[in-house]
């Protein structure tokens, strides 16, 4: 499943064998990893669909519904039962129903084949389907020791192709080798204020590794030093702020290493009614 030979349409593994039918593989990368995607592939000789994928992350073998990603799911019955692992860590269970397509190879020669399911999007949600929960965005990474497929044969039979898996993200060891700085928050604006207080927003920054948050930085009108607000929200309060006085607003992004973007636009702002401008 993990050889390398991902243009060998013929080189695949498949859980269950002729029988086939409704199985499911795991991989343990032997320690929590910061993950970004996977990508897998599956057999492309002919115009085959695969039925009832569904892609899982998790941090643990058990797979924790509130802590355990769902990448892709074309489940078609949440009444399934799926097997047990044999070794007593995972006994039979169901799955929630998907709404995603059945899994199909976009190119039959092979040289497109493979499709890539990142850890964010309209596609990703939490096992347990928790709306509320906070999904990782684009620019993040997710912490998972574990990948596991599931996978119920396809339109030709009842065998489960996978030619190759790869998961895709940022080895623990390489974390701390982070040069690479966020790109710069961008539109700050002014969205609410009072005599003493400032309500701010701006669009979110994106880092290749992982966001750790955002540094406000604020000064009165022609102060050389400035104080500075750590935030992880796009629309933060600075509260504490003098009446009649002009202050100069700016936003810098920090990822998980340190490193800092660019400043952001800078906006003046009166702390009275009606004197807000763009500098």
């Amino acid at each position: 499943m993990v050889d390398g030979q991902a243009k060998k349409p013929d080189d695949y593994s498949d859980p269950g064998g002729n029988a086939g039918g409704a199985q499911w593989a795991q991989i343990d990368f032997g320690q929590v990893q910061k993950t970004r995607e996977v990508k897998m592939w599956r057999y492309w000789g002919d115009d085959r669909e695969y039925r009832d994928t569904v892609i899982l992350l998790s941090e643990s073998e058990d797979f924790p519904a509130d802590h355990t990603l769902v990448l892709w799911n074309s489940n078609s019955d949440a009444n399934r039962i799926w097997p047990g692992d044999g070794n007593g860590q995972t006994g039979s269970h169901k799955l929630p129903a998907g709404t995603d397509p059945l899994y199909k190879e976009k190119d039959f020669a092979g040289e497109n084949s493979g499709k890539v399911f990142p850890i964010y999007g309209a596609h990703v949600k939490w096992l347990d389907e928790d709306p509320n929960r906070a999904l990782p965005q684009k620019g993040e990474l997710f912490d998972a020791r574990y990948v596991r497929i599931y996978m119920n044969g396809n339109t030709r039979g009842n065998t489960n192709h996978i030619v190759e898996l790869m998961v895709n993200g940022i080895a623990n060891d390489i974390i701390l080798n982070d040069t690479q700085a966020p790109t710069t928050p961008q539109n700050l604006k002014v969205i609410n204020h009072s005599s003493t207080m400032a309500t701010l927003s701006f669009d979110p920054a994106v880092d290749d590794i992982g966001l750790k948050g955002y540094e406000v930085r604020y000064q009165k009108q022609g102060d050389s030093t400035y104080s500075t607000l750590f935030t992880t929200s796009t629309t933060p309060s600075i509260s504490g702020l003098q009446p009649l006085t002009t202050y100069k607003f700016s936003v810098v992004a920090v990822d998980n290493a340190g490193n800092l973007s660019d400043v952001s636009n800078s906006i003046l702002l009166t702390e009275q009614i009606g004197d807000t401008c763009i500098a």
